[in-house]
């Protein structure tokens, strides 16, 4: 190959991956929503058991 398209191809090959790896910092995959928090219902819990 080409030394000078080795070349170009290598950088164009880094910027894609230091873009790729910005995008993945920056854009979370899951983010936290609050919730109501668990009441108990009586009769309904599960037996404690100490297996």
């Amino acid at each position: 190959m080409n030394p000078l398209f080795k070349t170009i191809l290598i950088a164009a090959l880094c910027c894609v991956l230091a873009n790729c790896k910005r995008m993945v910092k920056e854009e979370p995959y899951l983010q936290a929503s609050s919730t109501k928090t668990l009441t108990p219902v009586d009769g309904k819990d599960l037996p404690r058991t100490s297996n």
